[in-house]
């Protein structure tokens, strides 16, 4: 494996694993303000989701940040694949 694709594939390593320790934080804080929004906007009610859509929305917008840092840490996993697939050959 020449040096530079073992370090390419090691800068696409640490990436992905900075993304994934970062989007777990985000999902622990995404959570937390999911469910302050839910005591404070729904008042323990499951039915005023229902009847108000965008009560859901603005309950779930928190995790959108985790689900877009878990996805870029997928991409940067699938390069290092890609790339320790092609110096197997």
């Amino acid at each position: 494996m020449p040096l530079s694709a073992r370090k390419q594939a090691h800068n696409h390593l640490v990436k992905a694993l900075t993304y994934k320790f970062v989007a777990y934080g985000c999902a622990v804080v995404g959570i937390v303000l999911c469910l302050y929004f839910y005591i404070n906007l729904a008042d323990y009610n499951v039915m005023s989701f229902l009847q108000r859509p965008l009560l859901l929305v603005i309950t779930l917008l928190p995790l959108l940040p985790a689900l877009v840092l878990f996805k870029i840490s997928g991409k940067h996993k699938n390069s290092v694949k890609k790339i320790l697939a092609a110096e197997a050959k």
